[in-house]
């Protein structure tokens, strides 16, 4: 895995990796867990990504049958071909996906401060525009923190932004979250929609 003369290609390797934690089932519980989110820290390790964006849970619980049988095959019948094809598959859809969900995130954002600068100018900022894209649940602390404002003016600037409809007020125990309204329900249509399609 870490043979830095190996000639293979990373996304093969991370294949071969993968297949081979679950053949040695560490854990009890989790392992299907632990053997995903090891797939994108292998990826960061190898630079092909530098943030988490890469999940490939969600393509292989779409494809859960091929999954678990291609992976069996390996054991019974040493049929690496399928399986690493399958891998390769997974990352490019996600790939293409999480490009095309954050194409999205970046025109509601857009859009989103647009509106702020037209509709409420006092309140709006780049940097309170970049805390409640960077936190879609947002406490009065962040806007405090990244926009240097007091307290006082993070509230007012945060239920301006309720008051356009963009943020909603929720109480968790003593404190106050601020949820980005557009983005969640973009996140979560997504979700629902991949949902949906696994179920077909």
């Amino acid at each position: 895995l870490h043979d830095e003369t190996s000639t293979v290609d990373p996304l093969i390797r991370m294949a071969v990796a993968h297949y081979q934690f679950e053949a040695i089932h560490p854990f009890e519980d989790g392992n299907g867990r632990t053997g995903r989110v090891l797939n994108t820290l292998y990826l960061i390790f190898e630079r092909l990504l530098d943030l988490p964006t890469l999940y490939l849970s969600r393509f292989f619980l779409q494809h859960r049958g091929d999954y678990y049988r291609l992976l069996l095959n390996v054991t019974k019948h040493q049929d690496w071909q399928a399986w690493v094809r399958l891998v390769l598959e997974g990352v490019e859809q996600t790939a293409r996906w999480t490009v095309d969900l954050i194409g999205q995130m970046q025109a509601l954002m857009r859009n989103t401060s647009h509106e702020v600068r037209n509709r409420a100018p006092r309140i709006w900022s780049r940097d309170l525009m970049d805390v409640v894209f960077t936190h879609p649940y947002c406490r009065v602390n962040n806007v405090v923190d990244a926009t240097q404002v007091t307290r006082q003016t993070a509230v007012v600037h945060l239920r301006g932004l309720c008051d356009l409809g963009i943020l909603r007020e929720v109480k968790e125990g003593r404190s106050k979250l601020f949820i980005n309204r557009p983005l969640m329900q973009l996140l979560m249509g997504r979700v629902s929609r991949r949902s949906a399609e696994r179920s077909d």
